[in-house]
């Protein structure tokens, strides 16, 4: 019978773990005790013993020593050294961590907001497939249109002649709904009649009810926060709204049967409720029109489409009217067409953000390639003792880029911390919460981190590492005579960048200053105005006209069909008598009030206001009437703007006086009537849009806007007696009261934004340029102590020395402009051509921030010249 033996594996692993100076000693000792426990207990006691003893020996102290690679720990002293370094030169490292903190955490606020801005309809799930009709019409006079929503009543008939379409939904617009609920009084913006496959088209997430809630007639959904407001805690669901027909003024019961969720800021398409379209008739007029197209669907197809379309179903009466179709995702940010639904930002601007933040980064990164340039030539001892100990390139390279990695990446973590502070004011700013997809900025801070760490670190390394071995030792490497030239280029190139911004920045400035200081054409100043007034209200105008005129604090009051500041959503067919009817022009239509151009402050180029003389009774068309009769059963007479007489051909506006035009608005005919006077221009809309030709009539059922002259300056006491002389005449009509400079403001609120973003931005980039400034003259003159020592000695003065080191400064500079001229003009013109009117571009703001930055790199030399120069030059010069 074989002897037993210590179990095998038993044996095997503490041999695995136990360091080779115990394992012999212990693996005998085992073997002496496993034979003495076989002896007293036998076989299986004595190797569940020995297992047991193993388990026991596993401790840290006899285990196996790990042998670190050199490598790692290569990587552990240079980061040692790295903290050294970065320690002992306090004013290298914050001058690096601060301009690449600030260029990262400001490039990340431009990176938000761009991603926003280029995000817009884009979270609809078929996004790539829905796409907006919208209507062009030209004629022979050079009259030109494009509205982002179509008047065509077989527009209806697409999704059927179409095989690519699956779905056509109509968002009708209307002006601000009058809606009472519970007997509460709400005027609400943005409310659309559409057609029941809406939830097909577009995702609008609704929260309760399903996707049939709009197929029944007089049913409505709202949005979260809007059934809040009218039912607070309440369930909505099955309730009851009462919504005023704003033609007719009679009020409809609307079942609430679904509740959807807010829309997000980045839509162009603004939600207040949506309400069912309740018959074929009012399936008809202005519309914007959506289209969901088949997955299979080539949408070039239904382009060549569209203009048979035309020609076919309008009996060959669409000459010069076209149907194109337009991305949802382009709208926001490519689209500037008459009537949209809200103003939409350019794409321009989004470029123009791009490349500051590109800006932003590379002038950092100059900043810090420069710096390290200049620094390593301290490190040439520390460099040299190396060599002579053995390190190789490889070694030497791994060190300068483990000090890049170490501060680029804590700059990008300080320049999260800072985005994440300043995150509550581009809030603030924008009007809406900016978001950012972490992992792609993780992904990409990864790569510009090795871009920028690679570049900064080989290059240094490469320049300190070709000098001979003993004057590195000596520290005898003050001069760098083959890179120079590209010393001075990364200079160049900031100086370059810093210039293009800044300057940038002043013709964005212009540019907005012309767009609020430009006269519009019509007064302003004290001008309140009742928006969007009900049915009764017109109907009882003059006698409410006469009650506030009775007010102290009030100078005149008129009415208007569409405020200034707001664009003219209808237009027609002028057709002048004696012309044959081919020679038909378009135009928009402007309904005031008799005294409305002097509450304005319009001037008349020719003739006369409109005589009061042509108003019939003053009333409203009852619902029985035929409106057309209404219409045409008067006497008239119009105004036109000089646009209009341009656009019909006359010279002069005295030639114009007692034309015959006749007007049509949609099937409406206003009859003919003489032109009775020309109004000088004036700027309905912002200075985005030209000057439309407008003819300008007095119609009572139009008067849809009330115009409030004030003297007073009291206007909290001057609102409350308007809203008084309101209550006791329309106790059951709701009141908003607007300031019409308020409103001009709210026209240029984008640009504000972009103005204010622009300037913070190009104030970062500026103070980074001046730290790199500061930074390189600094380092600079460190290197050349000594040789100012020579010329101090040899009777140098402060002059001498600023002449001397001041030239190569100044060169550098004007290389710098002369390539930044033409960038700056063919940028500054491609992103000007957004606006129609617009400033000239001219030397004076290039030349304004090239004496600028001049003068501050010109005056961080003299600083530091002047320091110099105070030092003993026998200080300096003693080590010689």
């Amino acid at each position: 019978m074989p002897s037993p033996k210590p179990p095998k594996y038993a044996k095997k692993l503490l041999t695995y773990f136990c360091s080779d100076d115990w394992a012999t000693e212990l693996v005998g000792d085992l073997e002496e005790q496993f034979y003495d426990n076989v002896a007293r207990n036998g076989s299986k006691s004595a190797k569940r013993q020995y297992w047991w003893e193993v388990f026991r020996l596993m401790r840290p102290h006899i285990f196996k020593k790990t042998h670190k690679s050199s490598r790692v720990m290569m990587t552990k002293n240079h980061i040692k050294i790295t903290y050294r370094n970065l320690v002992k030169n306090k004013s290298y490292t914050l001058i690096n961590l601060g301009g690449m903190s600030l260029a990262f955490a400001f490039a990340l606020a431009i990176f938000a907001y761009v991603s926003h801005e280029t995000s817009y309809d884009r979270y609809h799930s078929n996004a790539d497939k829905v796409f907006r009709v919208t209507q062009r019409l030209q004629n022979n006079n050079g009259y030109d249109i494009h509205w982002a929503r179509v008047n065509l009543p077989y527009i209806n008939e697409l999704e059927e002649y179409a095989p690519e379409v699956d779905a056509l939904v109509r968002f009708q617009s209307f002006r601000p709904r009058r809606v009472v609920v519970n007997e509460q009084k709400f005027m609400e913006s943005n409310a659309f009649a559409v057609d029941p496959r809406v939830f097909d088209v577009l995702d609008l997430n609704l929260l309760q009810g399903d996707k049939d809630a709009l197929t029944e007639p007089q049913t409505v959904v709202l949005t979260e926060s809007i059934a809040y407001k009218y039912f607070g805690n309440q369930n909505p669901m099955g309730q009851t709204i009462d919504i005023y027909d704003e033609i007719t003024g009679m009020k409809l019961g609307h079942k609430v049967t679904g509740i959807i969720q807010d829309q997000p800021s980045n839509t162009h398409l603004p939600i207040t409720f949506l309400s069912s379209i309740n018959s074929v008739d009012e399936r008809q007029g202005w519309a914007y029109i959506y289209l969901l197209l088949n997955q299979n669907s080539n949408v070039a197809s239904l382009n060549a489409k569209l203009p048979e379309f035309v020609m076919e179903k309008d009996d060959g009466g669409g000459e010069g009217l076209t149907l194109n179709l337009q991305p949802i995702t382009d709208i926001h940010l490519h689209s500037n067409l008459s009537r949209e639904l809200k103003a939409n930002s350019n794409s321009s601007y989004i470029t123009l953000f791009s490349i500051v933040a590109v800006f932003l980064v590379l002038i950092s990164s100059v900043n810090f390639a420069n710096l390290s340039i200049v620094k390593s030539l301290s490190r040439s001892k520390e460099v040299g003792v190396r060599r002579v100990l053995g390190s190789g390139k490889g070694q030497l390279y791994s060190l300068f880029l483990v000090e890049a990695f170490v501060l680029i990446g804590t700059s990008l973590v300080i320049a999260m911390a800072i985005y994440l502070a300043i995150s509550p004011w581009l809030t603030s700013l924008t009007g809406f919460q900016l978001s950012i997809d972490w992992t792609s900025v993780a992904l990409s801070g990864l790569g510009l981190i090795f871009l920028i760490a690679l570049f900064s670190s080989i290059y240094p390394a490469r320049i300190v590492m070709r000098y001979a071995l003993g004057s590195s030792l000596r520290g005898k490497v003050d001069s760098l005579p083959k890179h120079t030239r590209f010393k001075k280029s990364l200079i160049g190139l900031q100086f370059l960048i810093a210039l293009t911004l800044l300057s940038g920045t002043l013709i964005l400035q212009r540019q907005f200053s012309f767009l609020t200081s430009r006269q519009l054409g019509y007064d302003q100043e004290r001008l309140l105005a009742i928006d969007n007034i009900p049915r009764e209200v017109k109907a009882s105008y003059e006698v409410f006209k006469t009650e506030l005129l009775n007010l102290n604090g009030i100078k005149d009051v008129s009415a208007v069909m569409e405020l200034p500041s707001r664009p003219i959503k209808d237009e027609g067919r002028v057709v002048i008598t004696g012309r044959p009817e081919n020679e038909a022009y378009t135009a928009d239509i402007q309904v005031l009030d008799f005294n409305g151009l002097d509450v304005l402050g319009i001037d008349l180029l020719a003739g006369s206001n409109i005589p009061e003389s042509t108003k019939s009774q003053p009333r409203l068309p009852s619902l029985e009437e035929d409106l057309q009769a209404f219409l045409t059963n008067k006497r008239r007479a119009y105004l036109i703007n000089e646009s209009a007489l341009k656009t019909f051909g006359w010279s002069t506006p005295e030639e114009a006086i007692n034309q015959q035009i006749s007007w049509a608005i949609g099937s409406f005919n206003l009859g003919q009537a003489p032109i009775v006077g020309v109004v000088k221009d004036f700027h309905q809309e912002s200075l985005h849009a030209a000057i439309d030709p407008v003819v300008f009539a007095y119609e009572p059922i139009w008067l849809n806007n009330i115009l409030i002259k004030t003297t007073s300056e009291d206007y909290p006491a001057l609102i409350g007696k308007i809203e008084k002389v309101w209550d006791e005449m329309y106790p059951e009509l709701p009141i908003k009261l607007i300031f019409a400079d308020q409103e001009v403001d709210r026209l240029y609120q984008a640009e504000q934004v972009q103005r204010t973003l622009m300037m913070a931005f190009s104030f970062i980039a500026m103070l980074i340029t001046l730290l790199g400034f500061y930074s390189i003259v600094s380092y600079n003159l460190e290197r050349r102590l000594k040789e100012m020592g020579i010329r101090k000695v040899l009777g140098a003065n402060l002059k001498n020395l600023f002449n001397l080191l001041g030239k190569e400064y100044v060169l550098i500079a004007l290389a710098s402009l002369l390539l930044a001229i033409p960038l700056i003009w063919s940028f500054g013109r491609k992103w000007l051509e957004a606006y129609t009117y617009r400033i000239e571009i001219n030397g004076t703001s290039i030349l304004i921030s090239f004496g600028f930055l001049t003068l501050v790199l010109l005056s961080t030399l003299v600083f530091q010249i002047i320091k110099l120069n105070k030092r003993n030059p026998v200080e300096v010069l003693k080590a010689e």
